[in-house]
């Protein structure tokens, strides 16, 4: 019996479950290794496969370079801290003697106007929390207290303030929009095309096998390799079991005499 004749086509109407990556090596394995001389539905299959792939690496690249935006919590925990180093330095300086220390009692003032009501406004919903925040910076410029906070030490504080309000106010949106997240390609149904593209292929060159005979086979035996070779993969062998057969038993103990 020739190699023909013993040919299987059945291996080759489903492809092996791949995930996209691979299927998308196994379509451009699949281009390389197309006959010279494919038959007019081989050669249609092919252009349409060759699509598909580039249609896919499309898909993917926008899922791996896609724009990660700061995360939301990030943002709000800078945020709370900055307020919340500033009112605990605030708190310290304001514990001296106020009578003996002057710039003690300008603490003791600052932590009164900027924080009423302790730091329970950074527990507010984010929109909340930057409106509390900004109140309190804008009471900052209306009272003209920035000269008291430097002269007190305090502008390393201020500033990491302002700088974590930016952002905050970039998250929120109330001071640049945010930017509607685009909408990525679905993966799974790019995969599920793919696979069917390849299917289809397949097809074409198990119908090419049949009717062109052995220099047909010949010329279809790379393509058929590489579907071979994934599809071992994806088989796993007894070897790669994760158990094998469990050991027997001991022997129950005898029955007292």
């Amino acid at each position: 019996m020739s190699a023909l004749e013993s040919f299987d086509p059945s291996p080759y109407t489903r492809i092996p479950n791949l995930d996209l990556p691979s299927l998308i090596a196994l379509g451009h394995q699949l281009g390389s290794a197309l006959p010279e001389r494919p038959t007019a539905s081989l050669k249609q299959s092919a252009k349409e496969l060759a699509d598909t792939v580039a249609e896919s690496e499309q898909s993917l690249g926008e899922h791996l370079y896609v724009q990660v935006r700061p995360d939301s919590r990030q943002v709000d925990l800078a945020a709370d801290i900055s307020w919340g180093s500033l009112s605990r330095w605030l708190s310290a300086y304001a514990e001296l003697p106020l009578d003996r220390y002057p710039k003690a009692k300008q603490a003791a003032a600052l932590l009164q106007a900027l924080f009423p009501t302790g730091l329970s406004f950074l527990t507010l919903e984010y929109g909340a929390q930057w409106t509390e925040a900004e109140q309190r910076l804008r009471r900052i410029v209306r009272d003209k207290l920035r000269p008291v906070l430097l002269g007190l030490g305090g502008g390393d504080f201020l500033t990491e303030i302002e700088r974590c309000h930016k952002d905050y106010g970039e998250m929120v949106g109330v001071t640049k929009a945010k930017t509607p997240k685009s909408k990525l390609p679905d993966l799974r149904a790019q995969r599920q095309k793919l696979q069917q593209a390849l299917t289809a292929h397949a097809i074409q060159l198990v119908a090419m096998v049949l009717s062109g005979g052995a220099v047909a086979y010949k010329a279809a035996l790379p393509s058929f390799a590489a579907i071979d070779a994934y599809r071992e993969k994806t088989t796993p062998s007894s070897g790669d079991k994760k158990s094998a057969d469990p050991a027997p038993l001991a022997p129950s103990p005898a029955p007292p005499a």
